[in-house]
């Protein structure tokens, strides 16, 4: 039943609600704003949270909900990119340490026979 899943709205009327949504929240503003979808008119309600299908009268629930701002993804994938490069220059290091310690227990077994 379609009834049961959440369908999103088109993007332009996204965009149009959630800019009526922030001048609601912040100021205020119109509580009910009309939209029209796929030829369908709509009551939206920011208090109820529904919309109000305006011929036929049929209310459903709505919900808002936040996309991340694609402005962090370039930022999440250089943190990735850097993290790998942190910890392959960190494995490298260990390795390069316990070298180092193998040599101068070699020395020191070299010096203690001398």
């Amino acid at each position: 039943n379609g009834d049961l899943q959440w369908q999103a709205f088109l993007q332009e009327v996204q965009e149009e609600l959630e800019e009526s949504y922030c001048d609601f929240l912040e100021s205020g503003g119109q509580q009910t704003v009309r939209i029209t979808t796929n030829g369908m008119a709509y009551d939206v309600n920011f208090d109820s949270m529904t919309q109000q299908n305006v011929k036929t009268s049929k209310v459903r629930s709505i919900r808002r909900v936040l996309k991340p701002n694609e402005a962090v993804f370039p930022i999440l994938q250089e943190k990735e990119l850097l993290l790998s490069e942190y910890s392959e220059r960190n494995a490298s290091l260990t390795k390069e340490v316990i070298e180092l310690k193998e040599e101068v227990e070699r020395l020191k077994t070299l010096a203690n026979a001398a």
